[in-house]
């Protein structure tokens, strides 16, 4: 089927800039700012700003439902300028900000939350950078560019079932983000209630150094340069410190793999395996969910003890901030691995141990179930966007 193009330009029945105006508390108006923009494209209420404008512009820059608001200031060098969010109603009467561009659709060419998705993929994947331009150290964005980009439109139909299913994929990433919130709330109350405080060892357990309670090891990365690409692009993960950042305590991904050159000088550890962040972010924990290599900047702990890797990360999590202010000060901070072997580590009996790895186990359990078997599979809405826009775009 071939699907027809249109500048952007021509699916708006309106594109305008926003206001300004003094702040007024009283008797202002709402007007959304890009501090409003949430990360998932949905708006931001719990921060407004009212601001003093004329009544003459209030009603014609009062934003209705759908209306896609576009950031054209702003921006950053990890955020570039071009983010869109879309107005779904809300109690109160809202305007638009004047760094910000208001997009209203003809709906009889192109559903708004398709266009909405569509504008989103062409910020995430970065098409959005050619048309940012650079005046006196902002970002503004040559909405002249922008607004001839061409945009994909299949029949309206097939555009709502789009959108059913990044909408749906939305929803799922929320609830996930909010069972993780809820988790790594959890996690550490348990373990304080089981076991106390690991700094403080208020209940007296045994204290034994980290060193001695399995094997505890850097890893590698012995080719140089580092970033040879000869190394890279094979079948086994390689996991950087940033991952393990992020894993929210299981590393389940890696953003980038080696070749077997790759594994060749390097190590590759066994699922299960804890890692532990020794440089940029000190201290951070996630156990692998896979065979993985990984940097000199990480290191590996494998339990050789009637000892629980889970119970060792928690431990460590609560430890974090003590553990971090042994590193020196310098251009980037970092620890050694004798600071982590010395680490003195209070340890339970192992059977309590094993009744707190079965909580936790349990509460991923149920976060698991509380968003799946919504019908989008295990896609990432990234993943989403990318399957029915990244060809078009």
């Amino acid at each position: 089927m071939n699907i027809p193009f249109m500048p952007l330009r021509e699916l708006l029945e309106l594109h305008d800039s926003g206001v300004w105006g003094p702040e007024d508390q009283t008797d202002g108006i709402s007007v959304l700012r890009s501090t409003n923009f949430s990360p998932d494209g949905s708006i931001r209420f719990d921060n407004l700003t009212y601001r003093c404008v004329d009544t003459s512009k209030r009603e014609s820059k009062k934003l209705l439902e759908h209306d896609i608001i576009l950031e054209k200031s702003g921006g950053g060098p990890k955020q570039p300028v071009g983010r869109v969010c879309i107005f779904r109603g809300h109690k109160i009467v809202h305007a638009f900000g004047n760094f910000t561009a208001r997009l209203r659709v003809k709906k009889s060419l192109v559903n708004p939350e398709y266009l909405f998705w569509y504008l989103r993929y062409l910020h995430l994947s970065g098409v959005t950078l050619r048309y940012q331009e650079h005046t006196s150290g902002i970002r503004n964005l040559d909405t002249k560019r922008y607004l001839a980009h061409p945009i994909s439109l299949p029949p309206l139909k097939e555009q709502q079932r789009i959108v059913n299913i990044l909408n749906r994929a939305a929803k799922i990433d929320r609830l996930r983000k909010q069972a993780q919130e809820q988790l790594r709330e959890f996690i550490p109350a348990l373990f304080l209630r089981m076991f106390g405080d690991p700094v403080d060892n208020p209940r007296g357990w045994e204290a034994k150094k980290l060193g001695m309670l399995g094997n505890l090891d850097r890893g590698r990365s012995r080719h140089r340069p580092r970033n040879a690409r000869e190394l890279y692009g094979g079948p086994y993960p390689f996991v950087q410190t940033g991952d393990v950042a992020n894993a929210d305590g299981l590393v389940r991904n890696a953003s980038q793999t080696y070749s077997e050159l790759g594994l060749r000088q390097s190590r590759l550890w066994p699922k299960g395996t804890l890692c532990i962040t020794i440089a940029a972010n000190i201290g951070k924990t996630g156990i692998l969910e896979f065979d993985a290599c990984f940097p000199d900047s990480i290191v590996g702990f494998k339990p050789n003890t009637p000892t629980r890797v889970e119970y060792v990360q928690s431990a460590l999590d609560l430890m974090q901030q003590r553990i971090e202010e042994t590193a020196p000060m310098a251009a980037q901070r970092n620890i050694n691995l004798q600071i982590l072997r010395e680490l003195q580590i209070p340890v339970p009996d192992i059977s309590l141990q094993q009744r707190f790895v079965e909580i936790v186990e349990s509460a991923h359990a149920i976060s698991t179930r509380q968003t799946t078997g919504m019908g989008v599979g295990a896609m990432s809405i990234d993943s989403l966007l990318t399957h029915f826009l990244g060809a078009s775009a």
